[in-house]
């Protein structure tokens, strides 16, 4: 994991040359957009950028800048203009989240504010595609019946692994922009942001947003709902110090569903000892003992795809059901 965090900054330096000579790309009426976006106005913000191009640059090199204090990067601060430009496109790729989420809340049948914002990565095997790629109606239907029954409505972060023409890194470092970016303009009271769900490879540039947030001061941050990862990316991958551990992991609320026979999840060791490190009231833990449950959800998938399966399968709705009422039941 060290290696890979030491990899993470030789790309972003590897990439400077060329996106040194790229411009940030222009949004039109960008910053009355964003003084628009209010928390009490959901269609304001679902859906839309959190900041503009030149606010999300100087987010990314925020943080870029707490992994450059090692010894081999003195002075050194990546480019990121064409990481932003890849996550504005990408959100202009998917306006047509605003028609429905303007379908979803004219089918509401509880109070707007009884809502639970929670925010999806869309990579890593989450069921973006259910909520975003389907014809808009359908989509809308989808994700209305889910604000009625659980209280909690999901927006889409737009952002895929696509584009960023599949680099890894550059992605980790767009997403981690954005989710902080939204954190800070929920503090502004901008929107309303009350957890982020991922999964896998999610967890790298969550763990970054919600590390930085949290190490600058932040005392609010979202909770988080991960599936088929290994959390310990938090306890030995990209946060350094025992202090910084314990600083981020006691603020952040953490709700982590796993298969007990998911073979991708890293070492184990290393994740039992995380778990062991932060259990307590506010850290849930829920392992699935996938072969058992197969018995009477035979659709259901044992390996690392399990919950993708879950939400993408229609005899799975019960099994999806539960897993959404713990989630909900989670979030505060």
């Amino acid at each position: 994991l060290k290696q890979h965090k030491m990899a993470f900054l030789q790309n972003m330096l590897a990439k400077r040359a060329v996106s040194a000579t790229e411009s940030l790309i222009e949004i039109p009426d960008i910053n009355q957009k964003l003084e628009n976006q209010t928390k009490d106005d959901l269609l304001s913000f679902l859906g839309q950028l959190p900041a503009s191009p030149i606010q999300l640059q100087d987010f990314a090199n925020r943080v870029i800048d707490d992994h450059l204090d090692n010894a081999n990067w003195p002075n050194l601060r990546p480019s990121v203009v064409s990481i932003v430009n890849q996550v504005a496109n990408a959100y202009s790729e998917y306006q047509h989240m605003a028609e429905v989420y303007s379908m979803v809340l004219e089918n509401l049948e509880v109070p707007v504010s009884s809502l639970k914002i929670v925010a999806i990565v869309s990579m890593g095997g989450t069921p973006y595609k259910v909520f975003g790629d389907s014809p808009p109606a359908e989509c809308a239907t989808i994700l209305a019946n889910i604000a009625n029954k659980f209280g909690i409505l999901f927006e889409l972060v737009p952002v895929q692994f696509r584009h960023f023409n599949k680099v890894l890194n550059n992605m980790y470092l767009g997403y981690a922009t954005v989710i902080l970016a939204k954190i800070l303009a929920r503090d502004e009271g901008k929107c309303r942001f009350d957890a982020i769900w991922f999964a896998c490879k999610g967890t790298y540039p969550v763990v970054l947003a919600l590390e930085n947030y949290v190490l600058k001061g932040g005392v609010c941050p979202v909770s988080i709902v991960g599936m088929g990862t290994d959390m310990a990316l938090f306890y030995n991958g990209i946060i350094d110090s025992q202090m910084d551990f314990d600083r981020v992991t006691d603020t952040v609320p953490m709700l982590v569903f796993n298969s007990d026979q998911d073979g991708h999840l890293g070492n184990s060791e290393d994740f039992q000892t995380f778990v062991e490190s932060v259990e307590d009231d506010h850290h849930e833990f829920v392992n699935y003992d996938m072969e058992a449950l197969q018995k009477t959800y035979p659709k259901l998938s044992t390996g690392h795809n399990w919950y993708l399966f879950t939400f993408a399968e229609p005899e799975l709705v019960e099994f999806r059901d539960q897993i959404l009422l713990k989630m909900s039941q989670f979030i505060n």
